[in-house]
């Protein structure tokens, strides 16, 4: 293979190569290019030209220059040694293979721009991705043949050819055919899985309107309903497929009503398993077997049956057939001393007077008796069909009650004695409750409820509360001892009286016992911290239930003596300084005259259950003030 270079007088050059076959013959292989040449400057020797040259006259001049075994420096072209037998004549030949190039060429280059729609689609020139639509290319030769093509995905392929002409060959928008049509799937019910080809395609309906073209399988499930599989589907190109399928039940049906409303309905398998879980009345759609229907709810007594499903079967529960046994019991009310006649209140609701038998749904009640100026409360637990007697002591302490100008209602406490401080078996109880008697020789009222943001901002002007959101009826908080102390002034200016004051700490923890000597006004603890504690949770706020927030006064339970939230809800500061008990018997302990820590009682709502307990003492800088730091008041020198 030699590399052969000719020069013509025109301009132009003939370059390639001569290529050895395996009969000794060689093919010169011939591009004609053009090149800026002197014309004076020819290869050739002899005045052998073309002017103008087409490729024809390059190979007729080629012809004549036979290449020979004797061939000089400065031949035009330089022939390799022939490989044939030296002796026998050299026969030598030069063709045309490649066709003659055709076409308009006047134009030394020629461009390509190729467009189409949709856009972005692939150009191949051969095999060779050559780059995207809309698409430019340049620097090509007139007079070649091209062939290009354009691919994209969901479209057919096409192919473009063209034999080119010099300037710009422009195949203007080449719309692609879609190879892909609209494919919708609707289900009787809808909600239906839906498998093409064996993959999860979504539920129906279903609808994609690029969806390739040709026959698909499709399956449909649905819980309750038989599988439908291996539906064959034809898509065509740019055609709508819609296809509907129904699917076919493999259910039956319950419908339950029962007496009361509301009740649960639980349907179990033979395993025991739950299996539906509702609430009366309502419909069940079930795959078909035996179930255990069971009813219940709070305070009924269950109701059970066995249920036969079969598919396509419509079964009954009635309100007839389904009455729930309220679980009830209950108690006569009398008084000690007996008082015909006495209020009796349960859970704060008026059910009737002394003496009474009363029918209530089991549980736990507060059953408080008030008779003039003497009331009294017990805890009872309501048993199923069981009956006892409820004999509640009546105490003086109080009954007499004042409201002011301000709204703040006071409620009467008759002297007395109590041991103040805890038991030593009393749970969770703190080392400075050291247990002892106290007497209280002068009656005093006592504010039912927490000093309410209103009451505060009616007499100060400005609520500091950081629970302001709450409303005028929570109780105000964040408020220091001394800020108490000018509240109190004001007020008795306001009433031209000097009634109002803090109670001690005596006075408090009297008016919160109630006269009961438990935990709670209501009976023991149970729970240390935040946990549920059934007593506490009755009669006050705390970490347990308040949510973290302060709650609008007299939510919850009162006490036997009328007062509300002496458990949790915000403390309460008393008048007194903080000081270790005595061990002897005291009478109207004030506290110490002098002392850096204050004293504040019954616990609030972000603190723990035992921090709530009557006798729980909290010790604290006057100075200082918190969201969960309020008060109530104590009043003297009240007619009665």
């Amino acid at each position: 293979m030699e590399e052969v270079a000719i020069g013509f007088q025109c301009n132009k050059v003939a370059r390639g190569i001569i290529e050895t076959t395996d009969n000794g013959s060689y093919i010169l292989v011939v591009k004609i290019i053009r090149v800026d040449m002197d014309p004076h400057q020819s290869v050739f020797s002899d005045s052998k030209a073309c002017s103008p040259c087409s490729v024809n006259d390059v190979i007729k001049i080629l012809k004549v220059m036979v290449p020979h075994r004797n061939t000089t420096a400065g031949d035009p072209v330089f022939v390799p040694e022939h490989k044939t037998d030296p002796t026998k004549p050299f026969q030598s030949q030069i063709k045309l293979v490649t066709p003659e190039v055709t076409g308009d060429i006047s134009s030394s280059v020629a461009m390509v721009i190729i467009e189409s729609r949709p856009d972005k689609a692939d150009v191949y020139l051969g095999n060779t991705l050559s780059g995207q639509t809309p698409y430019q290319m340049s620097n090509l030769s007139p007079g070649q043949t091209i062939l290009f093509t354009l691919k994209k995905k969901d479209y057919y392929p096409m192919k473009l050819k063209a034999t080119l002409k010099g300037g710009i060959n422009d195949f203007k928008i080449i719309h692609l055919k879609p190879n892909f049509g609209t494919l919708i799937i609707q289900s009787e019910p809808s909600g239906a899985d839906l498998y093409i080809a064996g993959k999860h395609a979504g539920t129906t309906p279903y609808n994609n309107n690029r969806y390739p073209s040709g026959s698909v399988f499709v399956t449909l499930k649905k819980e309750l309903y038989l599988p439908l599989k291996n539906q064959r589907v034809i898509i065509r190109d740019e055609k709508i497929t819609r296809k509907t399928f129904s699917l076919k039940a493999d259910f039956g049906e319950l419908i339950v009503d029962c007496e009361p409303d509301q009740s649960k309905v639980r349907l179990y398998d033979t395993n025991g398993k739950l299996v539906i879980s509702e609430t009366s009345p309502c419909k069940i759609k079930i795959r078909a077997g035996q179930y255990t229907l069971k009813l219940s709810k709070t305070n009924y007594e269950d109701l059970e049956y066995q249920v036969n499903i079969a598919n396509n079967s419509i079964e009954r529960i009635t309100r007839k057939q389904a009455r729930l046994r309220k679980k009830i019991g209950q108690i006569n009310v009398t008084t000690k001393p007996f008082k015909r006649g006495a209020d009796i209140y349960i859970d704060n609701i008026k059910m009737g007077k002394v003496p009474k038998t009363i029918e209530l749904p089991v549980g736990t009640y507060n059953v408080k008796v008030k008779y003039k100026n003497q009331t009294g409360s017990q805890e009872i637990q309501i048993k199923d069909k069981d009956a006892s007697n409820v004999i509640v002591n009546l105490q003086g302490g109080t009954g007499k009650t004042f409201t002011n100008s301000l709204g703040m209602t006071f409620v009467y406490i008759k002297p007395g004695r109590f041991m103040m401080g805890s038991p030593a078996d009393e749970p969770f109880r703190d080392y400075d409750e050291f247990q002892h008697e106290v007497i209280l020789t002068k009656g005093y009222y006592l504010q039912t409820t927490e000093i309410t943001q209103g009451q505060w901002q009616a007499i100060l002007g400005r609520n500091p509360s950081r629970f302001s959101s709450c409303g005028r009826d929570c109780p105000v908080e964040r408020v220091t001892w001394a800020r108490v102390q000018r509240f109190i002034k004001k007020l008795n200016r306001k009433e031209n009286t000097s009634r109002y004051r803090l109670p001690t700490e005596a006075e408090w923890e009297y008016a919160a016992r109630a006269g009961s000597d438990n935990a709670f006004a209501n009976g023991g603890i149970t729970e240390e911290r935040c946990d549920l504690d059934f007593n506490l949770n009755r009669m006050g706020w705390y970490c347990g239930n308040s949510g973290y927030k302060t709650h609008p006064v007299a939510k919850k339970l009162s006490n036997a003596w009328g007062l509300y939230d002496m458990h949790g809800n915000v403390y309460e500061w008393c008048q007194d300084r903080y000081a270790d008990y005595t061990k002897s018997i005291v009478t109207d302990p004030v506290g110490p005259w002098f002392g850096g820590l204050g004293v504040v009682r019954g616990g609030g709502w972000d603190y723990d259950a035992r921090n709530c307990r009557s006798a729980d003492r909290g010790r604290i800088l006057p100075g200082y003030r918190d969201y969960y730091l309020g008060l109530r008041l104590a009043a003297f020198q009240v007619p009665h």
